[in-house]
């Protein structure tokens, strides 16, 4: 016979909430995952050990990847809590498998192309010669020269934010400033791109942090070595830089597709 373990739950879930820094957003996915696993252990007639492997086994194939995973991580933190509370009886036979491989798929890093960079560039350069008043102009000045900077480097959009003129000869202000003769902050680096980036017409949900990827998908798909391209990005791991390979190998593939010989030939004929 199963027990109802919802007033553990509560209790459990209070325990964490009183001696970990966790968010009620998290709270409430780990209330959650742990009511739907107790009235799929009651509704099957389940003891909790054996349920919690059962649960798993039948929804591994369903759920996403990250999914899967906080539901795992979840569900053996509640069970070594109901073990150190002596809150249910366990035996070897019971104890939960939690074995389960998962793999949580990388999203490639998305890029702004180089076609959409120059239209922005344009966008920018051209309105150098409408009449502008002097405050304009000299934002203007600054913008061009913050994405010029970004795409030519791919440092960081927080890193743009960091530099002071010290870091290119000796003096102690900001590179980029505001209207108010302050550092620039990250999100008026990228209000000044979504700025540029609607008036060239390039998709909403560009960033600026996409120039950073593009850059580094360019230095690749030129053959620039992983390792530079790493010391130029200030990766810790090359596992992180390695993302960047799947994209530039995507691009060869849609280049070979759209311009191969192969698609101006006619198939051949049976004789």
């Amino acid at each position: 016979m199963t027990i109802d373990f919802k007033n553990h739950i509560d209790n459990y879930l209070e325990e964490r909430k009183t001696f970990s820094n966790i968010s009620k957003k998290t709270l409430k996915a780990y209330y959650s995952d742990l009511i739907n696993l107790n009235e799929f252990c009651s509704i099957n007639n389940y003891a909790y050990p054996i349920g919690i492997t059962k649960y798993i086994s039948e929804f591994q194939q369903t759920l996403k990847a990250t999914t899967l995973k906080r539901k795992i991580v979840v569900f053996k933190m509640f069970y070594r809590y109901l073990a150190n509370e002596n809150l249910m009886e366990l035996s070897l036979i019971q104890k939960p498998n939690f074995n389960y491989y998962y793999i949580t798929p990388r999203k490639l890093p998305k890029i702004v192309t180089p076609e959409e960079i120059n239209k922005m560039l344009k966008q920018m350069y051209s309105l150098q010669s409408t009449n502008l008043t002097p405050s304009k102009r000299i934002n203007l000045i600054r913008d061009i020269a913050l994405i010029e900077l970004l795409i030519a480097t791919g440092i960081r959009i927080g890193e743009a934010h960091a530099l002071n003129i010290v870091d290119y000869q000796p003096k102690s202000k900001a590179i980029f400033l505001n209207k108010y003769g302050k550092r620039l902050s990250i999100y008026g680096i990228e209000n000044i791109y979504s700025k540029y980036r609607d008036l060239a017409n390039i998709a909403p949900t560009s960033t600026p942090h996409h120039l950073r990827h593009t850059f580094a998908t360019e230095l690749l798909s030129n053959g620039a070595d992983i390792r530079e391209v790493q010391e130029l990005l200030g990766h810790s791991s090359i596992v992180t830089t390695q993302i960047y390979t799947a994209v530039s190998t995507n691009q060869k593939i849609k280049v070979l597709d759209t311009y191969n010989l192969r698609n101006k030939l006619h198939p051949k004929t049976s004789e």
